[in-house]
């Protein structure tokens, strides 16, 4: 049976790749309407709060976009404007890493599955869960491939 589950079923992602970043302002579930950026109160000033994978570690980070304030006396509407600016150069930034690790995963994935397959022996389970190896070798990768290095 689970043989021809793997037949069927060849590349399984449960908690092993990395999906790429919701962008869908139309399906946003915070208080600004826009996807991954949320408005909050954080001791004593208001700022937007940007959600994005770290170009460096893939890691996932949150990056604060304050405005009325004594240090940074930018509009409401300015702030947004560098949230949400920062966020689209986040994802274009992530985008070709997270395909190139999710396409390392999968090859990793099918030789396991071969291996587990043949002797029964249960492997796949070491593939779960983030690789910071994984990523920065997708991300040297991704960039010489494209020429660009840019840490965003």
């Amino acid at each position: 049976m689970r043989n021809d589950l793997y037949a069927a079923h060849p590349f399984a992602s449960k908690a092993m790749v990395i999906m790429q970043p919701n962008m869908d302002d139309a399906r946003a579930r915070t208080n600004t309407g826009h996807a991954r950026i949320s408005e909050i109160h954080h001791r004593g000033r208001w700022l937007f709060r940007v959600q994005h994978l770290d170009v460096g570690t893939g890691r996932r980070m949150a990056r604060a976009f304050s405005y009325n304030t004594t240090a940074r006396p930018v509009s409401r509407e300015e702030a947004l404007r560098e949230a949400l600016r920062f966020r689209e150069d986040n994802a274009e930034a992530v985008a070709p890493i997270i395909l190139e690790y999710n396409a390392r995963v999968q090859e990793a994935f099918e030789e396991l599955a071969e291996l587990e397959v043949s002797d029964l022996t249960p492997r796949l389970h070491t593939l779960q869960g983030f690789s910071l190896e994984r990523w920065m070798e997708s991300r040297e990768a991704a960039w010489a491939s494209s020429g660009v290095w840019v840490l965003a």
